[in-house]
């Protein structure tokens, strides 16, 4: 069972942390209707507009790509925290930190955020690690390449990665690489403006 989001965050911080979390819900609920209805017909994602991080978030937790499989394997929780917390986006003045109810529920909304989008979203004052990416893979028996994160080279990275890469063997020319951004090509592509 998860832990009610801390009492550190409420009071004034909590109709910020409520919004931020909530928006991401229905955006990885939104998401997961886009991509089953990919399925059935073909057609592509409209880019989104990044959600705001609050004030009241420590650090950039850099929640960019929810993982499709463990929004899959949670979707029933999901469904049920957007209708059980919905009441609270229509009727704000309900946001109250007298409300055991609602920090349980946000406590668990954030655990699955934070496992759909395999980053950690601290709030300040919290007394847990900081918000950012963190990968950790235990891997038995390598044969070429692994990489716990990488970015593209348009992507800002996150304030903050923790990589644990537990690796019991390597074969030959094997490499294990915690974090690659890939850089944006600079200056125009070869070729450019000759004729």
């Amino acid at each position: 069972m998860s832990d009610p989001l801390s009492m550190v965050v409420v009071g004034a911080a909590l109709p910020a942390a409520f919004g931020f979390l909530f928006q991401h819900l229905h955006r990885v609920i939104d998401r997961r209707a886009a991509r089953r209805a990919e399925e059935a017909q073909a057609g592509g994602e409209e880019p989104e507009e990044p959600i705001p991080v609050p004030a009241c978030v420590a650090g950039d937790p850099g929640l960019t790509e929810p993982d499709p499989e463990r929004v899959e394997r949670n979707a029933a929780e999901l469904e049920r925290l957007s209708g059980a917390l919905s009441v609270y986006e229509r009727r704000p003045e309900r946001l109250t930190s007298g409300d055991e109810r609602l920090l349980r529920e946000l406590g668990t909304l954030r655990d699955l955020l934070e496992e759909i989008y395999g980053r950690r979203i601290t709030f300040r004052g919290e007394q847990r690690p900081a918000s950012g990416a963190e990968v950790d893979q235990r891997l038995r028996d390598i044969q070429g390449r692994v990489k716990g994160v990488v970015l593209p080279g348009d992507a800002r990275p996150p304030d903050r990665y923790v990589v644990r890469q537990d690796v019991e063997r390597t074969g030959p020319d094997s490499e294990v690489i915690a974090v690659e951004h890939r850089q944006p090509p600079s200056g125009p592509p070869a070729g450019a403006g000759e004729h």
